[in-house]
């Protein structure tokens, strides 16, 4: 599939569901800015044949907390480790605390990932599939340690933010007027919820309505590999608590947005980017009933020439 450069026009594709688009690879997305011509991270050479894709799947905000998270995903890439002339080696879910800062899960996943590289053979190379915030996290690690970086194929960023969440802003700063006082009842409640679990400070983090931590670091950067980006927008979100659609549209009016982001706060201009059309921010690594969160990755994969 041909990709447009930055600054060509977005092919405009009808309003559909996410499950029909992906009977047609070609018009599985809404593109939106482009960047080189993909190609695939193993280079064509004798000592390239052996190597193998280490899958490091990285959780967003309270990804833990939801039952499945990822686990679905993970496991289809392990069963591809076994199949005939694979490039998988092995895919797992990095250790890090859902609850936790970006600062402190970036030093979690960077000891997670080294434990892991010591078991691989020099070839091998890591791709970071990294959902949420979880792509802030993976893209600062890789910045910091320029050993790992070395060793990295690629990254998937789904639904990574640049700004913070309008929501959660509301939730914690109170940033945005009520629609009613059930509203406000709803939101102090569940204010009360995350800082009782103890994700209250990230929570906070990710309500800047400015550019997010690390972004400024991040745009400066020169990353030695392909990332690919993807945003989303929905107007049939899933029952999940974390998507609040509605109250997106009261507090950004007009905008698109994918349940807790405002779709132009995930655009990542400078990367190979795409936009999916009809899927929410859980639906990616919990699925739903019209998404096939696996199907969703393999084809992704595919595309992006890593599987």
């Amino acid at each position: 599939m041909k990709c447009l450069n930055a600054g060509e026009p977005a092919e405009q594709l009808p309003q559909r569901h996410y499950q029909i688009l992906v009977a047609e690879i070609p018009h599985l997305f809404k593109r939106v800015t482009m960047g080189t011509e993909i190609q695939p991270w193993i280079a064509n050479t004798a000592e390239s044949v052996s190597a193998k894709s280490i899958f490091v799947l990285v959780r967003g905000y309270l990804g833990s907390f939801m039952p499945g998270h990822f686990r679905r995903v993970e496991s289809h890439l392990q069963k591809t480790a076994g199949e005939l002339n694979s490039r998988t080696k092995e895919a797992f879910i990095a250790a890090t605390n859902t609850r936790a800062t970006m600062a402190v899960n970036v030093s979690l996943l960077e000891k997670h990932v080294r434990v892991k590289l010591n078991l691989a053979n020099p070839g091998d190379r890591l791709i970071f599939l990294s959902h949420s915030k979880g792509g802030l996290e993976t893209l600062k690690m890789l910045k910091s340690t320029p050993e790992i970086a070395a060793r990295t194929g690629a990254v998937v960023l789904m639904q990574t933010p640049r700004r913070g969440a309008p929501y959660l802003e509301s939730v914690f700063f109170r940033g945005y007027p009520y629609s009613s006082n059930l509203q406000r009842l709803k939101e102090r409640t569940h204010e009360i919820s995350l800082r009782t679990i103890g994700a209250g400070e990230s929570g906070r983090e990710l309500s800047a309505r400015d550019r997010l931590p690390f972004v400024d670091e991040i745009d400066a950067f020169k990353f030695p590999f392909p990332i690919f980006s993807y945003s989303s927008f929905t107007t049939l979100a899933s029952p999940w608590v974390e998507i609040q659609s509605r109250r997106l549209a009261e507090i950004r009016p007009g905008e698109m947005n994918d349940g807790v982001f405002a779709t132009g706060d995930l655009v990542w201009p400078q990367f190979i980017h795409r936009e999916i059309q009809e899927l929410d921010h859980a639906e990616p690594t919990v699925g739903s009933r019209r998404i096939d969160e696996v199907k969703l990755w393999n084809d992704i994969l595919r595309e992006c020439k890593l599987l």
